[in-house]
């Protein structure tokens, strides 16, 4: 017996103009969350800023009652820290600074990071989606044509109920995909509103070059990580600070000019006080120490746990390009299946053979996209430390 029937076309993965970096790293900046940071950073460095600035003159008056005449005086003063704590305190202000700048460097990288991987996951979901709704057109297909075949006596309702069975299923798996498409673009929506989403839709996958050399992303994770920077100026500033903890400890002074009236006389001069440290100074130098060795060790601790990390991702990425690679054309051209096609056709296959052999071939498709995508997320990670310079 032959049977005709319409082609089913596979969707294939293809390349899109649009820049899955730029669209994160855009609509990272523009989140409420990375905003709200923003801002969060700038009130902390304003407030650093603000202890290394006089504090304002202080006024005083007094008036005296006597039995035979009144005496009153006035005078103004300022206070100032030793001159020496002003310099420590501008020279780790200048540290913070570029510490929470590259603060806020790091918080970006990650928002913007978190965004490409839900872009992956909703393209992924997307491509299942229209992997599973054209197999279940094809189905819908085959169903008709054998429909028309037994009313004509040319194929059995065996061959009818096997068809409405595969039929059957697939409509089960397609709408569990559309169900994790709309799970995916949920996720969108909450990271970057439905602009993110319809952005997303301008995007897609495709298999480019392989990693590069474990020593490229190593150079990048030392190089252009600005969570590393963000560590490393911390130590430095902790060892600033204990600069300021210890001239902090060294008096302070108050300058005023006084004006006293007694006895009809006017008398205009000044006053120099004095401020001597207090006696738990100690305590604030063992603070200030004990800052720069936990950041010390939290510097450590991030090299060591993201260079594990890259090992990791790189080995995975690595092992994933060799899979995909050697399986891209199988997929990409849909050769496969228009041969299965064309021998069911010709009658050289039976039904049950063509079934088993295109739901072998489908469920493959289906492996190699989620392959694909794997090596996606696994290619993201590890040009992270790229990521806001793209």
């Amino acid at each position: 017996m032959k049977v005709l029937f319409p082609a089913l076309l596979l969707t294939s993965i293809c390349t899109y103009s649009a820049d899955i970096d730029s669209i994160s790293v855009r609509f990272a900046a523009e989140s409420p969350a990375l905003i709200s940071e923003k801002a969060r950073i700038d009130a902390e460095y304003q407030n650093a800023l603000n202890e290394n600035i006089l504090e304002g003159p202080e006024a005083e008056f007094e008036y005296k009652f006597g039995r035979e005449e009144n005496r009153w005086g006035a005078g103004i003063g300022q206070g100032f820290d030793w001159p020496g704590i002003y310099t420590a305190r501008r020279s780790a202000n200048g540290i913070r600074k570029s510490a929470l700048g590259r603060l806020y460097e790091s918080r970006l990288a990650d928002k913007a990071l978190d965004i490409k991987l839900a872009i992956l996951r909703y393209r992924r979901a997307a491509e299942i989606r229209d992997t599973y709704s054209d197999i279940l057109k094809h189905f819908e297909l085959l169903k008709e044509t054998y429909r028309n075949s037994f009313a004509r006596g040319e194929t059995t309702v065996l061959d009818m109920r096997r068809i409405e069975v595969e039929a059957f299923k697939t409509s089960v798996e397609t709408s569990a995909a559309e169900a994790g498409l709309k799970s995916a673009e949920a996720d969108l929506i909450g990271l970057g509103g439905k602009e993110l989403a319809e952005a997303s839709d301008t995007y897609s996958y495709t298999l480019a070059t392989p990693p590069g050399t474990f020593d490229d992303y190593r150079i990048a994770m030392e190089e252009d990580n600005p969570e590393l920077k963000y560590l490393n100026s911390m130590t430095h500033l902790a060892e600033t600070e204990m600069k300021v903890a210890r001239r902090s400890l060294l008096p302070s002074f108050k300058l005023s000019f006084i004006h006293d009236y007694e006895e009809g006389s006017h008398f205009n001069g000044f006053g120099i006080g004095i401020s001597l440290p207090s006696w738990n100074g100690k305590h604030r130098i063992a603070a200030a120490r004990s800052g720069a060795f936990a950041a010390t060790n939290e510097l450590t601790d991030y090299r060591v746990r993201m260079s594990a990390q890259l090992y990791s991702d790189y080995d995975r990425a690595n092992r994933l390009y060799a899979t995909i690679y050697s399986a891209s054309g199988t997929f990409d051209d849909g050769e496969y299946y228009r041969l299965l096609r064309k021998a069911l056709d010709a009658g050289q296959i039976t039904l049950y053979r063509y079934l088993t052999d295109y739901l072998e071939y489908t469920s493959a498709r289906i492996t190699y996209i989620n392959l694909l995508y794997d090596y996606a997320e696994a290619d993201a990670m590890l040009n992270r430390y790229t990521i806001l310079a793209k």
